[in-house]
């Protein structure tokens, strides 16, 4: 066990070690720090074993990263004892690791023959190429030289079984670890393209005696990221972590744009390091010959191998490695290497939008009737379709609106490819709305017949329709499952098929919404038939009209059931029904209403795991209320039966419920949100609904934040008739449609101005 008072030996290594702690901080280079400690600790080592004195031949091996030499601050220390088969060595070095735990190293230690290290090495690949750095630090040469020499022979006598292991050996660490040359919070060690890629070439140089390039810029800098990352967290750390980045960045760059200097620079260093490995293992395709002036035949190159989907990625890879596609298209060079600052995003700019490619042409193997018919139906214009795929966001890395941006960009770009003035047309109209769908989706009542004819206005044309619907799906998709999931896939799915419908036929122009509420109030009799008439007439009389034109009429059928059955009850009656999309469920609540129903409601289902996505509002003249709620359902089997029992004392306040969720909150406290965090938002809008006040809430998402945005407005005397809830990752967005207590809409100006601050005053932090 380490002792308690250390050496002289271990106080002179931690000084030395605090030294160049210092000296990283001055900006000393990554290889001149982990160079240092390495040497610190070979000093330890030496000082110990000679006052140890091994009665028999014995030699301490470095092994590993301390092999080589480059040991990062928390880095292991790999260190191998050999011996001739003495019996007395095992013991003997017992004090040595001791001492190297005296001095709060992190010891990977052995004591072994030449003889049984080979045995090791033959068995295990890790420890095959661990060997191939191993160095004398101290005892005896000519063991050290005989162990040596039959490892690396033993690598070297069949070097091209060598390279394959390395290439298994890679394709694994990727699979693990992931990409560091292309992913938000790259493994500096394990990533693609990070260090130990390096060392993959350094392993093939020693056994091939070849050559694979000068990558010392590229290794300095993963070595001062990793040991300012050491630093920082004051443990081995290889990822670095979102909230890593702003102090790892200031620490070694200073200035406003460390952070995006940063990551671009190591996805640029890392893609070279990824490159030269790939290049070396023969995995590097010749990249297409690709004419600056854009020839016919360029053209027709480029668009094919964007049609090659992920099959294409290494030649688009090695296009954009070699130059050529900046001094192709000089509008990529403003996205090359752009970090994207929310964890809902995988990749930086310039490789979602090939990822955004690649799924489009995935689209057309899609499962998904609906998907699979429009990607049929879109063929004829598929080179429009993937070029706007390709440069939907050319227009980030400013302040400015980047649809607003990318659609100049986007129109310039493909004048210069050479596409015919009308499709140039459309992939700049795109590039500038490929939001439209998913947002308004997602962020408005799509019940709302006006709503749906003016996205139809924008739309235009059936072709643009289809076009806007893939590239959004796409988009989804390459931006990540927190972004993409099946309840937000459905929501764009059904705008689509609204407005596609208007723009064919004309449905929602041509029917009077008085004529639609009469055919529904007669759908909706014959089909509560075992009712009696007194029962269905006295609900679907007192429900306002809004409630019969928003939802389908299986929705209405269900819930005027619900309604009649739960009589003259105060309630609260609650409900759930599997809806349509996997993982979601419909929670219909009926009661009585009463100020902030709404907000304690989700606060309950917030309470015990329930994810709420939407909820719409509606009161009968006689004061009943009917919620409707779409949620994510938890994991637990009981957590509805939970829901039940809690909600009746949350509605009648004898359940604390605010102080339930702060409970529940500082649970989670510990959790540290990985993404960048922005201040929240609260925007006032009165032009985007006829009859409504919309209220935005933009906030990192925190358990029953609905329950408090919900709250707020109930306080300011806000009557909530919607509410729809996009969550991307730890954001999140709530958008209400409200009305004052007179059933009229908010003021605008100044009024909505101070109504925002209100609004932001009340919610959480």
């Amino acid at each position: 066990m380490p002792s308690k008072d250390v050496s002289e030996e271990v106080s002179l290594f931690r000084a030395k070690r605090e030294r160049l702690r210092q000296e990283h901080a001055a900006g000393a280079s990554g290889f001149a720090v982990v160079r240092g400690l390495s040497d610190a600790v070979d000093e330890l080592i030496r000082s110990v074993w000679q006052r140890i004195a091994a009665p028999d031949p014995a030699a301490v091996v470095a092994v590993g990263g301390y092999g080589r030499q480059q040991m990062n601050p928390a880095s292991d220390v790999d260190v191998m004892v050999l011996h001739a088969g003495s019996k007395t060595i095992p013991e003997t070095a017992k004090p040595l690791f001791y001492e190297l735990w005296d001095a709060g190293l992190d010891l990977g230690h052995s004591v072994r023959t030449p003889a049984d290290a080979l045995k090791m090495a033959k068995k295990d690949f890790d420890t095959e190429t661990a060997f191939l750095e191993a160095r004398l630090v101290a005892g005896d040469p000519t063991l050290f030289e005989q162990f040596r020499v039959a490892s690396v022979g033993f690598s070297r006598r069949d070097p091209r079984a060598f390279i394959e292991r390395i290439r298994r050996a890679a394709a694994a660490r990727q699979a693990r670890a992931g990409d560091a040359s292309s992913e938000l919070e790259p493994n500096l060690k394990e990533g693609r393209g990070a260090l130990r890629d390096v060392h993959s070439l350094a392993w093939m140089s020693a056994v091939t005696g070849e050559e694979y390039g000068d990558l010392r810029e590229q290794t300095d800098l993963l070595l001062r990221v990793r040991t300012e990352l050491h630093y920082l967290t004051g443990r081995h750390s290889d990822v670095l972590l979102m909230q890593h980045q702003p102090p790892v960045a200031a620490a070694l760059f200073g200035g406003e744009d460390a952070e995006d200097g940063l990551m671009r620079m190591l996805y640029e260093h890392c893609r070279a390091v990824a490159y030269a490995l790939d290049f070396a293992l023969g995995m590097m395709p010749e990249p297409p010959r690709l004419d600056a002036q854009w020839t016919p035949s360029a053209r027709r190159q480029f668009l094919d191998l964007l049609g090659e989907g992920k099959e294409g990625h290494a030649a688009f890879r090695a296009l954009e490695h070699s130059g050529a596609l900046t001094q192709a298209l000089p509008e990529w060079q403003a996205i090359r290497c752009l970090p994207q600052r929310n964890v809902y995003h995988r990749y930086p700019v310039d490789v979602h939008a090939f990822e955004t490619v690649a799924a489009a042409v995935s689209l057309q193997r899609s499962d998904e009737n609906l998907v699979a018919r429009v990607a049929s139906d879109a063929r004829p214009d598929w080179d429009v379709f993937l070029l706007s795929c390709l440069l939907h966001d050319i227009g980030k890395g400013t302040s400015e609106d980047h649809s607003i941006r990318g659609e100049a960009l986007a129109r310039s770009a493909a004048d210069r490819i050479g596409l015919p003035d009308a499709d140039a047309g459309e992939v700049a109209w795109l590039v500038r709305n490929h939001l439209l769908l998913s947002d308004t989706a997602t962020r408005r009542d799509i019940g709302d017949e006006s709503l749906v004819v003016e996205t139809a206005e924008t739309v235009r044309t059936p072709r643009r329709l289809r076009l806007l619907f893939l590239l959004s799906v796409a988009d989804g998709m390459a931006t990540g499952p927190a972004a993409w999931s099946p309840w937000k896939a459905s929501l764009v799915a059904d705008l689509f098929m609204k407005v596609m419908r208007v723009l064919e036929k004309g449905d929602l122009v041509s029917t009077d919404a008085s004529d639609l509420a009469r055919l529904r109030l007669a759908e909706l009799r014959g089909a509560l038939a075992r009712f009696t008439e007194r029962d269905v007439d006295r609900t679907l009389s007192m429900m306002p009209r809004a409630w019969l034109l928003s939802q389908s009429v299986e929705a209405l059928i269900r819930q005027a059931a619900i309604m009649i059955e739960a009589g003259d009850s105060p309630g609260p009656h609650v409900y759930r029904m599997q809806a349509g999309e996997p993982g979601v469920a419909e929670v219909t609540v009926v009661a009585a209403d009463r100020p902030a129903l709404l907000s304690k409601v989700s606060g309950v289902l917030a309470l015990h795991g329930f994810n709420v996505l939407s909820a719409q509002v509606f009161t009968r003249r006689d004061g009943l209320a009917l919620e409707v709620f779409r949620v994510d359902q938890p994991s637990g089997g009981d957590s509805f039966d939970r829901v039940i029992a809690d909600l009746p004392g949350a509605v009648d306040g004898s359940l604390e419920l605010d102080a339930r969720i702060a409970g529940k909150r500082a649970g989670y406290a510990g959790r540290t949100p990985k993404g960048k965090q922005e201040p929240s938002r609260v925007i006032v809008d009165n032009r985007a609904s006829d009859f409504y006040t919309i209220v935005e809430v933009h906030a990192t998402d925190r358990i029953g934040h609905l329950y408090s945005a919900a709250h707020a407005l109930a306080d300011i005397g806000l009557d909530i008739h919607f509410a729809k809830v996009a969550t991307y990752a730890e954001d999140v967005v709530e958008v209400f449609y409200v009305r004052d207590l007179l059933g009229q809409k908010l003021p605008g100006g100044k009024e909505a101005r101070a109504i925002e601050q209100e609004i932001l005053g009340r919610l959480p932090d």
